[in-house]
């Protein structure tokens, strides 16, 4: 299970302070024996140079953001704020997934070409299916691509020019209908 996702949040105060032992979930602070609660801090996370270069290390080499943070020691919500802020790291957080797939598809062609099986065995125990590694090489491929295998040309947006003269086309054939109609009216 990864890492952000175990009830790790799950923080116990040291027995024999006032009023108990103090839990923390989700940033909250609860006191047990008086049944206070209070807002625990924000700790800001200042990220070093190495953080962020075990954080995205790991991040291509395993692909899990949960797995790099816990690598990285830091939380998968300062990952994603600093993500959000910092541009630079976005882009770097980019490469590294796009070095993440190619790894992938390095670790697929290998397989393959060695006759191995659906299954490949990774170095930590864990196995990675072929059919679902391919599915995902295709599906990534496709969203760098732009998502072509769509169909048809390319959207374009229309100018002003290309717009009117289709409305005039279509006030003109609706004109032409009523004129036709009055004419077929006129005939009975």
């Amino acid at each position: 299970m990864c890492p952000c996702h175990r009830p790790s949040g799950l923080i116990r105060g040291r027995p024999g302070r006032i009023g108990g032992p103090a839990f923390a979930i989700d940033g909250i602070a609860l006191l047990s024996g008086r049944g206070a609660v209070e807002e625990a801090r924000r700790r800001w996370v200042r990220w070093t140079k190495k953080e962020r270069t075990v954080f995205l290390d790991h991040l291509a080499a395993t692909g899990s953001v949960c797995e790099a943070a816990a690598i990285a020691e830091v939380s998968t919500s300062s990952v994603y704020r600093l993500r959000r802020k910092d541009e630079a790291f976005a882009e770097d957080w980019r490469k590294a997934l796009i070095l993440g797939y190619e790894m992938l598809e390095t670790v697929l062609l290998g397989h393959v070409l060695a006759g191995g099986g659906s299954r490949i065995q990774r170095p930590d125990g864990r196995t990675i299916d072929l059919g679902d590694a391919m599915r995902l090489l295709s599906m990534h491929r496709a969203h760098r691509q732009g998502d072509r295998k769509r169909g048809g040309r390319p959207l374009e947006r229309a100018r002003p020019e290309d717009t009117d003269a289709a409305i005039l086309r279509k006030l003109a054939a609706i004109d032409r209908a009523r004129a036709l109609e009055a004419e077929e009216a006129r005939a009975q």
